[in-house]
């Protein structure tokens, strides 16, 4: 009974209990009977031998079953097939249909800007100046990148038309070429109105104007820079003519640092006339003077010297 639960070993005992009692009673009674004809001493009955009750057992502990953690799953990298070589002979079709349009046509004088518009898929574009792009392999022209205009310069007069497509990148035609037709019209030169420098005045003999020369009547001054500033001159006798050397670089590269006005037959010598010295002289005398200078000999100047 060792295994027995106690609680159950209690209602085993109790019904051992009543009949036993039972028995008990039954006993005593049949004794009590049998006294009446015979007196008989009954021994003492023993009581009846109650079994100690069991300790409850414990339950045993049971241990929480720890679920091993689960072991993830490898990741498989998916296999990227590669992709097949374009057939170049048979290109697949363009995902977007290409279109080009001519946005503008500006024309000044001579040269001629074409800006262009592109919709759908291209590599670059292609101009043509009165020739069509080729239809079939490389389209020809002028290749653009990277920008949506063009330039044409020395455009001839007359009507021209200009011829505009997109491309791949073998230069061949994606989608339709556009084109537009424009005139360039006659350039009319004029002619610039005629400067005449100093010592000369404009004329105007049968509608044709030029320069003559004419008599100065005033002192003047003349730079020195790199040349003469007037070649050659009329005056009247007593005009004083002054010459300054302006030029700043003067004595660069081993040349000398001054200017000299020398007259060929050494009438009048200025000597050496550096930066921003000036030397005059009054011509009192009649007659055709020339005069260089002598460091530089391509520098050579001519006054005619009138009295009138």
């Amino acid at each position: 009974m060792s295994n027995i639960n106690p609680k159950y070993s209690i209602l085993i005992l109790i019904p051992l209990l009543l009949i036993g009692g039972y028995l008990f009673l039954g006993s005593n009674e049949q004794t009590e009977s049998d006294m009446s004809n015979d007196i008989v001493i009954a021994e003492p009955v023993p009581e009846p031998v109650v079994e100690p009750v069991a300790e409850p057992v414990p339950e045993p502990v049971v241990e929480p079953v720890v679920e091993p953690e689960p072991v993830p799953e490898p990741v498989v990298e998916p296999v990227v097939e590669p992709e097949p070589e374009p057939d170049m002979a048979n290109p697949p079709p363009a995902s977007n249909p290409t279109s080009i349009s001519i946005v503008s046509l500006d024309i000044e004088t001579n040269s001629v800007t074409v800006s262009v518009n592109i919709d759908g898929d291209f590599d670059h574009w292609h101009i043509n100046l009165d020739n069509q792009l080729s239809e079939s392999g490389v389209a020809g022209g002028i290749m653009v990148n990277y920008q949506f205009s063009h330039i044409f310069t020395d455009v001839q007069p007359g009507e021209h038309t200009v011829y505009v497509g997109a491309v791949d990148s073998s230069h061949s035609l994606v989608g339709e070429q556009a084109s537009q037709t424009f005139t360039v019209a006659e350039l009319v030169v004029e002619e610039p109105e005629l400067d005449c420098e100093f010592g000369f005045a404009k004329v105007e003999i049968d509608m044709v104007e030029s320069c003559e020369m004419i008599v100065i009547r005033e002192d003047f001054t003349m730079e020195l820079k790199g040349d003469f500033q007037f070649k050659e001159l009329t005056i009247q006798k007593g005009v004083t003519v002054t010459w300054k050397t302006t030029e700043e670089n003067l004595g660069a590269g081993g040349d000398v640092n001054y200017h000299q006005v020398f007259e060929i037959n050494g009438l009048f010598d200025s000597g050496s006339l550096i930066l921003g010295k000036k030397w005059s002289y009054t011509f009192n005398e009649v007659g055709v003077f020339e005069y260089v200078c002598p460091p530089h000999p391509w520098m050579i100047g001519k006054i005619t010297v009138v009295d009138e």
